[in-house]
């Protein structure tokens, strides 16, 4: 559903230039006047940024990027635009400010640590890339055409995401972002976006609203919890800091216990079939799907059939979502967890994944993923004991073998996982890890053997581990000619 009313209420958006700009763009190409009605001119816009930003004809280059999205020219544009206007002018404020926090962090731990003036550049560099990755996952999500959102809402998010800063937990809201703030961007909650769609659509849809209250009442919603026509407008009032904040909190979560458990059973929700109850069946269980919209899970029931596998709850019935595998033009399209908001598989999870995965068409492409998985699994496993109540982690320091350290440095290959982004049980490895010493177990070789800066190069190097510099070349061919 397209809803430009709601940009029109919210922003007065069809007296801004943009859509000024969009709409003589049009009278250029159709030789007519152009759009007057106040909700034409909005959708006439978002027309424009529909081909422009997520090109569903094809008739842009794509490029790959380094976070493995491809993008097309006009995204890759509003790239940026938006980082030269939100990050790069203010990496002197976000050195000093990232130095402030580092440095105070340091003294509650008992550490005499502070930035000179030769440092704080470097630091300002670091600043700048973490905003940017911050802000790129933005980027990449709601350019993705593969995502079910309308273009009303996706200019909705993006333009309000710009102005927040990531979540206080303390606080449980959005702060408002200031120039040279080192606060990143906030994380990206899918569920909690399609909630807000949901309600949205809810406030000036008749339809919407009596669908969404009909799903709440088989998923035994109390009666005073239902949503209204008053609380859709209420919240539609909101800015959207409050919108999200509170959408958040509505998520519910994942326990210790819970996550313990992995007896369970699929179900599977057919293509085209009413999606009230896939839509109940994930409130409120601290998945960060998108699909816990009820706009979403009929979207995505219309491209092809849904399977859930649910693990037992307390009462030992299977209520806990914890796989979702989406199918689209009859193959898999996604398979999606529960680790974290990137919708990583959890590693008691991996196995049945993959045995489900196995009996659908389209699983070839996703045998190098749970094959990488499966490894990662077994690492942590090993290099960890976690308490199921707390989920502390005590490190193990075990001694890996060459083929393990290999796949965990991702020598040979990058190590491909389910989620939107790196699974983080990569980087908690890695954390216990001493490269110098586990250097000379991949090599074969003694560590005086292994040169970690270009200077230790000698003639009994059998390795270079340090950063790649123009005249490595040359300085070995001196050495070994």
């Amino acid at each position: 559903m397209e809803n430009p009313n709601f940009l029109k209420i919210k922003y007065n958006l069809h007296n801004t230039s943009e859509v000024e700009s969009a709409a003589r763009r049009t009278e250029v190409r159709t030789e007519e006047k152009g759009p007057q009605n106040p909700e034409i001119r909005i959708q006439n816009y978002l027309d424009r940024l529909e081909n422009l930003i997520l090109d569903p004809e094809n008739k842009q280059e794509r490029k790959e990027m380094a976070d493995g999205s491809k993008r097309s020219r006009a995204t890759k544009i509003l790239r940026e635009m938006v980082m030269n206007e939100y990050a790069r002018p203010n990496k002197d404020k976000l050195a000093q400010g990232a130095a402030m926090v580092e440095e105070r962090a340091a003294r509650q731990m008992g550490i005499n640590m502070q930035y000179d003036e030769n440092q704080l550049p470097e630091r300002g560099e670091i600043a700048v890339k973490d905003l940017e990755s911050s802000l790129d996952q933005w980027i990449s999500y709601l350019s993705d055409r593969n995502e079910p959102y309308p273009m009303w809402f996706r200019y909705y998010a993006f333009r309000n995401i710009l102005e927040l800063g990531e979540y206080d937990k303390d606080k449980q809201e959005f702060p408002k972002r200031t120039a040279g703030t080192n606060r990143l961007f906030p994380d990206i909650d899918r569920g909690a976006l399609a909630r807000i769609e949901d309600v949205i659509n809810c406030s000036n849809d008749g339809g919407s609203l009596e669908k969404f209250r009909k799903a709440q009442k088989e998923n035994d919603t109390p009666s005073d919890q239902l949503l209204t026509a008053e609380k859709a407008k209420a919240f539609v009032g909101l800015s959207f800091a409050k919108q999200y904040a509170e959408s958040i909190k509505e998520s519910g979560e994942i326990t210790p216990e819970m996550r313990a458990e992995t007896n369970g059973e699929w179900k599977k929700y057919n293509q085209g079939s009413d999606p009230t109850a896939l839509w109940a069946s994930l409130q409120n269980k601290g998945t960060a799907w998108c699909t816990k919209g009820f706009a979403t899970a009929e979207t995505q029931l219309k491209g092809g059939d849904f399977y859930v596998y649910y693990t037992l709850d307390k009462q030992g019935k299977p209520k806990i979502p914890r796989i979702a595998i989406r199918m689209q033009n009859g193959e898999i399209s996604e398979t999606r967890g529960v680790l974290d908001s990137k919708q990583n598989l959890e590693g008691n999870m991996v196995d049945i994944a993959e045995a489900k995965m196995n009996e659908l068409p389209g699983k070839e492409k996703y045998q190098k993923v749970s094959a990488d998985m499966k490894q990662v699994t077994s690492i942590w496993e090993k290099t960890f004991k976690e308490d199921r109540k707390t989920r502390e982690k005590t490190s193990l320091n075990p001694n890996l073998s060459k083929e393990e350290l290999i796949f965990l440095y991702e020598i040979k290959e990058k190590i491909e996982g389910f989620g939107y982004q790196r699974d983080p049980r990569i980087a908690e490895i890695l954390a216990t890890r001493n490269p110098k010493e586990d250097a000379p177990i991949v090599f074969d070789c003694a560590p005086k053997e292994i040169a970690w800066e270009k200077e230790d190069i000698h003639e009994n190097t059998k390795a270079y581990v340090g950063s790649f510099f123009l005249e490595f070349f040359e300085k070995t061919l001196s050495i070994f000619s």
